[in-house]
């Protein structure tokens, strides 16, 4: 709410409320001197109706304002609630300077989901590794746990699909925004568009203590990863290469002095290529961009996400 005052000290009462999404919400201040103000009061959501929109709804936000005791009216504006799925990551204002919000991307890595340890378990019975160790090993051992995963997901006949568009566009356009699923929406279509498997296989990178990373370009998103616990090495992985081509097991591998069995198998050389595609691309399109500061690129690092306080969004129970 905008507010302006024509004389020191005023007292002002500010409520804001959107119709089913939120309670009445409001806030008193002091004004100190006349002028323009912004009062923003802490918005009362209900959360889990919020969590459970899977699509774009209208909605109306009444204002109402009180200044030194008198009724000032209220004011009722529509607006369009856009679903959880959209994840408005960077916003262009009036003056060209970009607002980034790509950290938002994080809420939809779930470490905590059932499938996580169904992918472990899955991955230690068919013994591509022997444990998840997170750091302890070194770069070449990560490596492994992260193929590991990515086995599991092959063998689970996870696909790519292209659907990336948000729910609403954005009128003006200069919100950019991405259309994600959750875990449990990619499990029950056995799909994964860039976002999607992105954030699926940072999920189980987290859960396991190696440290993710979600790198965005224009109109696409893959995953990286940290090789060392003090983030000195990483490398990417795209994810949309998952479903390509056949999907083997580690079984059946002959065995070399050179290297781990797993390295014999077909699965294994799809990961290490859809590894050189993706660290290709940042090493060669998307960190020059960073470092130019062009819009619609940018880099999420999960655990500092996590520290920011950008936590996974709890999801309705069906």
């Amino acid at each position: 709410m905008s507010i302006r005052s024509e004389a020191p000290n005023a007292q002002v009462h500010v409520e804001i409320q959107i119709e089913g999404l939120t309670q009445v919400s409001a806030i008193d201040a002091t004004l100190p001197e006349a002028g323009q103000y912004k009062i923003a009061p802490l918005l009362r959501y209900d959360y889990s109706k919020l969590a459970g929109i899977e699509q774009s709804i209208p909605a109306s936000v009444t204002y109402s304002v009180r200044l030194n005791g008198a009724d000032l009216g209220q004011q009722t504006l529509s607006i369009r609630v856009r679903s959880v799925n959209d994840v408005p990551f960077e916003m262009v204002g009036p003056d060209g300077k970009q607002q980034d919000f790509s950290f938002l991307f994080a809420g939809y890595v779930n470490e905590s989901h059932p499938f996580v340890q169904t992918v472990y378990q899955k991955a230690l019975n068919w013994h591509a590794v022997n444990d998840f160790a997170g750091y302890q090993r070194g770069p070449q051992d990560v490596r492994l746990q992260v193929f590991a995963l990515w086995n599991v997901l092959q063998r689970d006949h996870i696909h790519y699909s292209s659907i990336t568009t948000a729910s609403a566009a954005s009128p003006s356009g200069h919100v950019h925004s991405q259309a994600v699923r959750f875990i449990d929406q990619s499990l029950r279509s056995q799909q994964a568009n860039c976002a999607d498997g992105s954030v699926l296989f940072a999920s189980l990178l987290y859960k396991i203590g190696i440290d993710p990373i979600l790198v965005i370009k224009p109109g696409h998103m893959f995953v990286g990863y940290y090789l060392d616990a003090n983030h000195k090495q990483f490398e990417f992985l795209e994810t949309t290469m998952l479903g390509a081509g056949d999907q083997p097991g580690v079984h059946n591998i002959a065995f070399s002095p050179v290297l781990h069995p797993v390295q014999r198998s077909e699965s294994w050389q799809q990961f290490v290529q859809a590894v050189q595609v993706a660290t290709n691309t940042f090493t060669q399109e998307v960190g020059p961009a960073i470092q130019q500061h062009r819009p619609q690129y940018h880099v999420i690092d999960v655990a500092k996400a996590r520290q920011a306080g950008v936590n996974a969004i709890p999801r309705p129970v069906r």
